[in-house]
């Protein structure tokens, strides 16, 4: 993947893409547990443009599936 970012001008990612893809961890952020730093993240998207060269990088929340109502309504029939 490394190798196509030389090639985007716009990266939007998770932080875990960032940090599983690339190793640019958001500090003093913990996922698992609920702890999150946005101070961390605008670092991680500053890296990506840093290191890659992109004009602009923005990170999104993961939404799962449970926490999402639209995606609720989607993955599950009406009425059930």
């Amino acid at each position: 993947m490394s190798g196509l970012m030389p090639y985007v001008d716009v990266c939007i990612a998770n932080e875990a893409d960032a940090a599983d893809v690339f190793g640019i961890h958001a500090e003093d952020t913990d996922v698992e547990n609920g702890e999150l730093n946005r101070a961390g993240y605008i670092g991680v998207a500053k890296e990506i443009c840093r290191r890659f060269g992109c004009k602009k990088a923005a990170l999104r929340q993961e939404v799962r599936p449970e926490n999402c109502g639209l995606c609720r309504k989607i993955l599950r029939p009406a009425g059930l």
